[in-house]
């Protein structure tokens, strides 16, 4: 019987309003006791030490791209996931921006059959339209019976508004969640950074902040007019927040989330033209950061993503208009959380866990997110005043394109488990 102890620990868990000093035994990968103090066990049992730690359930990261199959000289799925659980994640859900599209029973099948061999569990989302293209519907119904747990044409948005209509009424069929990339093609083609001040100084054509908010109001009609479920992937600007806020006042079946960069950065930070700060959506103003993270704070913006989105040195290393949109963050999510949000008194520990663990399971009806006995044991052990540089030799993921290179951050991992398995930190 594979048994494993973790002691003295501070455990925090949203699922249950725990936030005090507790021990979790765990056995056969699930959670059997949470107890003030368990001393009664087998000689056999192994024994973590979590003096001075954060215990939380395992994180949950509902965005991210393992570019495998079809890239994976940027990333695959094994190194992928061997990024995620340094960073302390159990769970990462797959975007279908591959080569071939996650669009098939066989594309999802493989996804599958690798996540079984990697370091965490991998859920493939699979694509809206076939090969993204945004004309014709994919086969939904037989990617669910593989293992897909929500739909995107992420890296690309739906411009038809029909087709957009006939997804959320195939979708109903399934209840699985839509995840939108919200972009104008027509406002935003060619665009390279946040329109405004900084694209105008730089020289470089813009993306304004409009093409984002107008495809996430029509989609917002659509969802109250079928009653059918949106999530928002990596959203950007104050005016888009505001009228997710109306939405949600409403109770609509609309959802959210923001990554990291754009809670922590701003169209200043590319002044230097770093093409590892140039994602899409681009960093906005710095109105539109403030009001990220007051969203963010008060609940409106329901999780944190990471949009892990590996490139190649020599591909971001070009001139910056030539280079891809995307950075990596599975690596630094976590400590990001720490440095900006936890040891600024900006938010709890609650509170993160609860947007990086609890809220993605319930919004993606995952196992996991929860510490209560009986649950999965998916846990994630963090030393929150470790410090550390992020540079090209601690990151271990294939890419290195962050934007925390060469910054300082607060809190490491020390283990992650996974289905009560040691799969990251010493054992």
């Amino acid at each position: 019987m594979n048994k494993l102890l973790i002691k003295n620990g501070r455990v925090v868990d949203p699922s249950s309003n725990t936030n005090k000093n507790l021990d979790i035994l765990i056995e056969n990968g699930i959670v059997k006791k949470v107890r003030k103090k368990i001393t009664r066990v087998t000689k056999s049992t192994k024994v973590l030490d979590a003096k001075g730690c954060i215990v939380s359930p395992g994180l949950i990261d509902a965005h991210t791209h393992l570019r495998d199959p079809g890239y994976e000289d940027k990333e695959d799925i094994y190194s992928g996931t061997a990024a995620a659980v340094k960073g302390g994640f159990t769970t990462v859900l797959c975007m279908p921006n591959t080569e071939p599209v996650l669009d098939s029973v066989s594309s999802i099948r493989y996804v599958v059959e690798k996540g079984k061999e990697s370091f965490c569990k991998v859920y493939p989302i699979g694509a809206i339209t076939k090969n993204l293209e945004g004309k014709e519907l994919a086969e939904t119904g037989r990617m669910m019976m593989e293992g897909i747990v929500a739909v995107s044409d992420d890296g690309n948005c739906i411009q038809n508004s029909a087709i957009m209509r006939n997804a959320l009424e195939y979708l109903k069929m399934f209840n699985l969640k839509l995840i939108e990339h919200a972009e104008d093609y027509n406002l935003s083609k060619g665009g390279q950074v946040n329109e405004g001040y900084v694209s105008t100084a730089l020289g470089l054509p813009g993306i304004p902040s409009i093409s984002e908010t107008v495809i996430v109001a029509r989609d917002i009609l659509l969802s109250e007019y079928f009653d059918a479920p949106v999530h928002f992937a990596h959203i950007s600007s104050k005016r888009t927040l505001e009228i997710l806020k109306t939405a949600k006042k409403k109770k609509l079946k609309i959802t959210c989330e923001v990554t990291p960069h754009h809670l922590i950065f701003n169209e200043n930070d590319i002044m230097g033209f770093d093409s590892n700060l140039k994602m899409k959506p681009p960093l906005r103003t710095e109105a539109d950061r403030r009001a990220l993270e007051a969203g963010f704070k008060d609940g409106v913006i329901d999780i944190l993503a990471t949009d892990h989105a590996p490139h190649r040195i020599d591909e971001k290393e070009r001139e910056f208009s030539l280079a891809p949109f995307g950075v990596v963050g599975l690596e630094t999510a976590l400590s990001a959380m720490v440095k900006y949000f936890i040891k600024t008194k900006k938010m709890t520990w609650m509170e993160i866990i609860d947007r990086m663990s609890t809220r993605p399971a319930e919004l993606f009806d995952l196992e996991g997110g929860s510490l209560m006995e009986g649950a999965p044991a998916d846990v994630t052990v963090i030393h929150p005043g470790c410090k550390w540089v992020v540079n090209t030799e601690t990151l271990i993921g294939k890419s290195k394109n962050s934007p925390f290179l060469n910054m300082e951050l607060e809190g490491c991992v020390l283990w992650t488990i996974v289905d009560g398995n040691i799969v990251y930190g010493q054992e």
